[in-house]
């Protein structure tokens, strides 16, 4: 996605990461040779609202020193975890990791970040199809990206009056030739 959006000629992007900064420093390099600047900005989504804040800041930081500007166009919510456990074997931690990441996080990171995202700019969520269809593997992760999904339509009007767009996208499982488990397409 960094990548695509370095392609289509963004001044900043900020790659966030949780403990890979090997991976996130490659990605940074990868966006670069394309001409676009770039920032790795580590945290550690469990710390949900002090993470969403520390981003917010040195992202906020670097566009001053990159663009002259602190505010964004668009902001993704693109990391989390996906954890195959029916609920029977589903754990507290794990359902408050499951819930902290792909929900809490993006919810302060939101709110860290709104009084900076321009005018006509871009929320985007990244959800999953298990919202879908039944996923008895997944039901706490298909949870969380129900409550992203949810957050999604509640935010979209309070924006709209800035004209910044608020969406929720699913990876699409066809694309990328997969199978679909469920699906009507018989995959």
């Amino acid at each position: 996605m960094a990548l695509a959006f370095a392609r289509e000629g963004a001044a900043l992007i900020g790659v966030h990461y949780a403990s890979n900064k090997e991976a996130a420093d490659a990605t940074v390099r990868d966006i670069e040779a394309l001409g676009t600047r770039a920032v790795a900005i580590g945290a550690d989504l469990r710390d949900a609202k002090a993470a969403a804040d520390s981003i917010a800041g040195e992202f906020k930081a670097a566009a001053l020193a990159a663009t002259g500007k602190a505010g964004l166009d668009i902001l993704v919510n693109n990391a989390g975890i996906a954890v195959a456990t029916p609920m029977a074997q589903t754990s507290e931690a794990t359902f408050d990791d499951l819930m902290t990441i792909n929900f809490k996080a993006p919810f302060f990171l939101i709110q860290a970040l709104a009084n900076d995202i321009r005018d006509d700019g871009r929320i985007i969520n990244v959800s999953t199809g298990f919202t879908r269809i039944a996923a008895p593997t997944h039901p706490a992760y298909a949870a969380s990206k129900g409550a992203l999904e949810t957050l999604t339509l509640a935010l979209a009007p309070d924006f709209a009056s800035r004209g910044i767009t608020v969406n929720s996208v699913m990876p699409d499982r066809h694309e990328r030739g997969l199978a679909c488990d469920g699906c009507a397409c018989g995959r």
